[in-house]
């Protein structure tokens, strides 16, 4: 018993020195108990803090990056795209169920099994169904990655899609002599689909304050020019085995 208290009081004394009450000659037991129930208590405290993986609201929608068709027109076409969605998180397989918001006349369309990895922060505060209009306009420069709103029709919320800025028709895609940067005409390029693709192009003018498209191939919003290595890889990891 005497060698057990002896261990108590000593671990008690290095643990107050640790939180900075130093040259204490005398520690109660209760002071002792107190210190290391402290100590245990802000180690669990700053674990939990620290942790990578924080479940999000479920109260709220969440930007996912798409594995699946949201809209109704191909299996596959909604890959590289990204949109809003309730969340509902399955402990049990350490992933979520993806209720998304009607974007047409069928049910409300669900998905399961989806990754930590496909749960995005908002890129943006402008809201799904406002079109993004950047404070600063940005130059647009052929290879560009940016994501731009898209939606198949005017009454849906919008959602981000990757893409690179392209050249002009009339450019001969030389760095040098390149001066797409100059055009008012911006070329958006998506090479998640095939040539030929009523998908793989769409021009459209740079500076706007309206959305621009036709029902047939949707309507695009405003342009987010991507500088931050984190938000390209994310997209990247998402790319198709095969084009679309």
């Amino acid at each position: 018993m005497p060698q057990i208290r002896k261990v108590f009081f000593k671990a008690a004394k290095r643990v107050m020195e640790i939180e900075g009450f130093k040259g204490r000659p005398n520690i109660s037991p209760e002071e002792g108990l107190f210190a290391i129930a402290n100590f245990l208590a802000k180690g669990i405290n700053n674990q939990k803090s620290t942790s990578p993986q924080k479940i999000p609201n479920t109260r709220t929608l969440h930007p996912v990056f798409c594995r699946k068709n949201i809209v109704g027109h191909g299996d596959d076409e909604f890959m590289m795209s990204c949109y809003d969605a309730a969340l509902t998180y399955d402990r049990n397989s350490d992933t979520f169920c993806a209720r998304y918001p009607t974007h047409s006349a069928r049910s409300l369309v669900t998905e399961d099994g989806i990754s930590w990895e496909r749960i995005r922060k908002p890129p943006v505060v402008t809201s799904p169904r406002e079109l993004y209009i950047p404070e600063v306009p940005e130059e647009l420069r052929p290879g560009d990655h940016i994501e731009v709103q898209w939606k198949r029709i005017p009454s849906f919320p919008y959602g981000w899609w990757y893409g690179i800025i392209g050249h002009s028709d009339n450019c001969n895609n030389e760095n040098q002599n390149c001066r797409c940067h100059l055009d008012e005409m911006v070329w958006l390029e998506f090479k998640q689909y095939t040539m030929g693709s009523g998908w793989r192009q769409f021009q459209m003018t740079r500076n706007r304050a309206s959305e621009v498209g036709c029902e047939l191939y949707g309507f695009y919003g405003g342009i987010r020019k991507l500088n931050n290595e984190g938000d390209i890889c994310a997209w990247l990891q998402m790319w198709p085995k095969d084009p679309l």
